[in-house]
């Protein structure tokens, strides 16, 4: 087999399962006691006008000349600063699908399969997931088997209202 293979589903997004075909992307982990596929969409991002992108400054040869200066905190102050305090452009995550898995026991092997562009996560107790992302077309699908009937995802938004504590609310 060409691919990973693993004894358990990783606790951390950052070393989750990943597929993807360069638009559409899915990241297959578990957070606390669910599975979760974060799933995103190269195309989605927070465009919002921003006052310092059209400045003369704004042009790669005027942060070159700050760093030949030795003045690069201007550029700092210029750009850094204002996208702590509101971020933007930015990526925006797409959302999730979480499943309680708690009732499933045990992993007992996590698969990704390169060639067939296939995650499959099996169980001690027998239940099984397939996930697959198309190679070119922007959809993916998912396939439980050995799960109880009322076995159902839970769609998570991202909390585009919420205050961060960014200047967003």
């Amino acid at each position: 087999m060409n691919g990973l293979i693993f004894d358990h589903l990783s606790s951390r997004w950052d070393e989750a399962i990943p597929l993807g075909n360069g638009m559409l992307g899915a990241l297959i982990w578990q957070k606390d006691e669910n599975l979760r596929f974060s799933l995103d969409r190269a195309d989605l991002w927070d465009l919002r006008p921003m006052e310092n992108q059209n400045t003369p400054e704004w042009k790669f040869k005027w942060v070159h000349q700050q760093w030949k200066d030795d003045a690069y905190h201007k550029v700092q102050e210029k750009f850094d600063a204002p996208y702590l305090q509101n971020p933007a452009p930015s990526k925006i995550p797409g959302g999730a699908l979480e499943f309680a898995i708690d009732a499933l026991g045990k992993v007992k092997n996590v698969r990704l399969n390169l060639k067939e562009a296939l995650c499959v996560i099996q169980w001690e107790n027998g239940a099984r997931l397939d996930v697959f992302i198309h190679a070119t077309e922007p959809f993916g699908c998912y396939l439980f088997e050995g799960v109880p009937e009322d076995f159902e995802p839970r769609l998570v938004t991202p909390p585009f209202q919420k205050n961060l504590g960014m200047g967003i609310k």
